[in-house]
């Protein structure tokens, strides 16, 4: 109840006080330097897998990084992953809804997700 109170309400508080003003200019900040560092890399190691970075269901580039690794390495595409907690946002479920075969987190998938 309360949580839900806070969480209702944070934003007009944070306008209150002047602090969504600064979460804005943070989070811009944040984004620009993410391009400018993205771009220095791409100049300075344009074969890093890292700039092909790209968030499905990872908590940020995970996803597209491992398929970047994947497709350079010959082998036959199977995962596995421990500590998926809820298996919501976790490195390999991109893969497993692609139909590779793997484990999570001691669960094993066959081209279907369960």
């Amino acid at each position: 109840m309360i949580k839900s109170f806070f969480k209702r309400y944070a934003v007009y508080f944070q306008r209150f006080t002047g602090s969504y003003e600064m979460v804005k200019v943070q989070t811009i900040q944040q984004v620009t330097e993410y391009r400018r560092l993205n771009e220095q890399m791409r100049t300075s190691y344009p074969d890093n897998p890292a700039l092909a970075g790209k968030k499905i269901y990872s908590q940020t580039d995970e996803d597209g990084i491992i398929e970047e690794i994947f497709n350079r390495i010959p082998n036959n595409k199977t995962f596995l992953e421990i500590g998926i907690q809820t298996g919501v946002e976790c490195n390999t479920l991109f893969f497993a809804t692609e139909g590779l075969e793997g484990n999570l987190g001691g669960r094993e998938v066959r081209n279907t997700v369960r």
